[in-house]
C-alpha cells in the first residue's frame, strides 16, 4: 500500500481548532442545562409565572420555548465564529454578518416550534401519572434516542463514495487506516457548506462514515485527508456504540 503524505503543523493546527470549535459547540447546550440546574433558574422563572396566575401550559411553553431559543442561539455564537475562521484559514470572503444570522434565526424558529412541541407532548403524558410519568416518558425518551442513533444511516438521504480524484484521496486514507470503501457514503448539502465536512452516523453494526464531499473538494486536498482520517478513527473505534448509554442518560435525565 502506498504510503500517503504526511499532514503537515499547518494541517494540524487547522485540524486542532476545527476540534476546538466542535468541542465548544457540544459542551455549550450541556453547560445550559448545567447552569440551569445548579443555579434554579428554571424553578424561579416557573414560579413567578405560576404567580401571576399564568395557566401551567403557558408556564411550561414559555419556560420550554426560552430554553430552546437560548440553547440555539448559544451553539448558533460558536458556529458563526468557527465559519469566520474557517473562512480565514481559507483565504475566503467570508458571508456578511446579516446574512449568516438571518439563515441561522430562520433555523432556530423552525426548531424552536419542533422542540417545544415535542416538550409539551412529553410533559402532557407525564402530567397523566404525575409520580410515575416522568419516569415512563424519560425511559421512552432514551429508547427513542438510542433507536435513533441506530437507525440514523437509514434515515438519512446519502449515496455509495463516488469516482472523483478527491473520493479516490479519501478512500485511500480509509483503507489505510483500515476502514472499508463499502462503509464509505457521501451527503449532498445545499449549500454545500451547510454540512459538516465529515462524520460517522449509526453505531455497532449500522455506522457508516458519512461525507460532504461537495465541500471536501473546496478544501486542500490534505485537508481532506485529515478530515478523513479523523472519521476513520471514529468509525474504527465505534465511538458512537459507545455514547451510547450516555446519550440515553442524558435524554433520561433531559425529560
Amino acid at each position: 500500500m502506498t504510503a500517503l503524505p504526511l499532514p503537515s503543523a499547518a494541517d494540524l493546527h487547522w485540524h486542532a481548532v476545527s476540534n476546538a470549535f466542535w468541542g465548544l459547540d457540544q459542551a455549550s447546550g450541556v453547560l445550559l442545562a448545567l447552569c440551569v440546574l445548579a443555579t434554579g433558574l428554571g424553578v424561579r422563572l416557573t414560579r413567578g409565572l405560576t404567580a401571576r396566575t399564568w395557566p401551567p401550559v403557558a408556564v411550561a411553553l414559555a419556560f420550554f420555548a426560552l430554553y430552546v431559543v437560548t440553547d440555539r442561539l448559544l451553539h448558533a455564537v460558536v458556529n458563526f465564529a468557527w465559519d469566520r475562521a474557517h473562512d480565514r484559514a481559507l483565504g475566503r470572503v467570508p458571508m456578511p454578518a446579516i446574512d449568516w444570522w438571518t439563515g441561522q434565526l430562520t433555523g432556530v424558529a423552525k426548531e424552536c416550534v419542533v422542540f417545544v412541541a415535542l416538550a409539551l407532548a412529553l410533559r402532557a403524558v407525564a402530567m397523566r401519572a404525575p409520580r410515575r410519568g416522568w419516569i415512563a416518558v424519560g425511559a421512552l425518551s432514551s429508547a427513542v434516542a438510542a433507536a435513533a442513533l441506530i437507525a440514523q444511516p437509514a434515515l438519512t438521504p446519502s449515496t455509495p463514495l463516488g469516482d472523483g480524484p478527491t473520493e479516490h484521496a479519501l478512500a485511500a486514507v480509509a483503507a489505510q487506516a483500515g476502514v472499508a470503501r463499502e462503509r464509505l457514503f457521501e451527503r449532498h448539502c445545499e449549500p454545500a457548506d451547510a454540512c459538516s465536512g465529515g462524520e460517522v452516523i449509526g453505531a455497532g453494526p449500522t455506522r457508516r462514515v458519512l461525507l460532504n464531499v461537495d465541500l471536501l473538494k473546496t478544501l486542500p486536498e490534505r485537508w481532506a485527508r485529515q478530515t478523513m482520517a479523523h472519521e476513520a478513527h471514529h468509525e474504527i473505534a465505534d465511538d458512537n456504540l459507545r455514547a451510547l448509554p450516555v446519550l440515553a442518560a442524558l435524554t433520561f435525565l433531559a425529560s
